[in-house]
């Protein structure tokens, strides 16, 4: 994903009505994280890293910046 994205929600990954969210360049590491194991935020950040869609069968974690 480094020319970035656009999503709906971070939370739920069925979200198809509510705004867009443009996301810049990030790496997507999918794997099912939890993030009261991690400690990762869920929130959206434009820097650093956090979980999207946690709990969900897509839970990936996103690393944001360009390379």
């Amino acid at each position: 994903m480094l020319a970035g994205a656009t999503q709906r929600s971070d939370m739920d990954p069925y979200d198809k009505t509510s705004p867009a969210i443009p996301i810049g360049p990030h790496w997507m590491i999918m794997w099912p994280f939890d993030p009261k194991t991690t400690g990762l935020p869920t929130t959206h950040k434009p820097t650093g890293a956090y979980i999207m869609w946690a709990g969900s069968p897509y839970a990936d974690l996103h690393i944001m910046g360009r390379p």
